[in-house]
């Protein structure tokens, strides 16, 4: 499988069903849904851009891992944790094991991090 060096563009479309971004692996092209940024805060909207930057830049599928390296971007440029997290409580379907799982491993990533920072 052939990566994207980085991001060559950001897409507007007006609806990705029921992800608010995706990125185009072999292009680095990230599409962001209309419908899902309308709602999110600027914060939020850096998070998701990071999330799926970091699916480029880590070369991975794993959306596990583009969270770990979008969190690591997105509070390294002062983003609020509670942000980074409320995003993923707003977006993913608590139904899922998986969308749960990357909740909990948010929860965890945060709670390390105000630690480190007291």
């Amino acid at each position: 499988m052939a990566w994207a060096q980085g991001i060559t563009a950001i897409e507007v479309v007006p609806d990705l069903g029921a992800t608010p971004a995706r990125v185009k692996h072999n292009t680095g092209v990230i599409q962001v849904s209309a419908k899902h940024f309308k709602v999110l805060t600027p914060w939020q909207r850096k998070f998701v851009l990071l999330h799926e930057m970091g699916h480029i830049k880590a070369q991975t599928g794993d959306e596990v891992k583009a969270d770990e390296w979008a969190e690591k971007q997105y509070l390294d440029m002062g983003g609020p944790p509670d942000e980074s997290l409320s995003v993923l409580t707003k977006l993913l379907n608590n139904q899922n094991p998986q969308h749960n799982w990357r909740i909990y491993l948010q929860m965890q990533r945060i709670a390390r991090y105000e630690q480190d920072h007291q």
